[in-house]
């Protein structure tokens, strides 16, 4: 966990990346921090900041206190300022084919073994994702709304 001092300061270096890039629901800066690569995720343009991050911040706590390393390890982050910071893992966009769709089966595997082994949805580990898709009315909500 990254201390609440360097967590500032990374979150300050932002102002200075050159390397941002704008998903759907948060920008993404890539800064170096202790020799590090790491990403800092800014949700804070949207109202529902803080339950996107905690959200993916609980996910992601799972993930890796179950041992996966699918998906980047939560480092720290700025609930109230709806700012998180996380492993920066570097990748390209694979090209479509029979070894992106294993390695796709595989890790929904892994997903399906975390879900089906009792993980409590009580518990803010156990939430739903801000944009789950249950059933068919929420994906026509999602792409209507998009």
């Amino acid at each position: 966990m990254i201390p609440p001092g360097d967590l500032a300061e990374i979150v300050n270096q932002v102002r200075y990346s050159h390397h941002r890039s704008r998903g759907g629901n948060s920008v993404v800066y890539r800064v170096d921090w202790q020799g590090r690569e790491v990403a800092v995720k800014d949700y804070s343009a949207r109202i529902d900041a803080a339950t996107r991050l905690n959200r993916e911040w609980n996910g992601l706590q799972v993930l890796h206190s179950k041992g996966l390393r699918i998906a980047p390890e939560p480092l720290g982050a700025d609930f109230e300022a709806g700012i998180g910071v996380f492993e920066w893992v570097s990748g390209v966009n694979p090209a479509m084919g029979p070894a992106a769709v294993s390695a796709m089966c595989g890790i929904l595997s892994q997903l399906h073994q975390v879900a089906t082994a009792g993980v409590d949805v009580g518990q803010p580990e156990g939430q739903k994702a801000a944009d789950s898709i249950c059933e068919i009315g929420d994906m026509r909500v999602q792409v209507l709304t998009a």
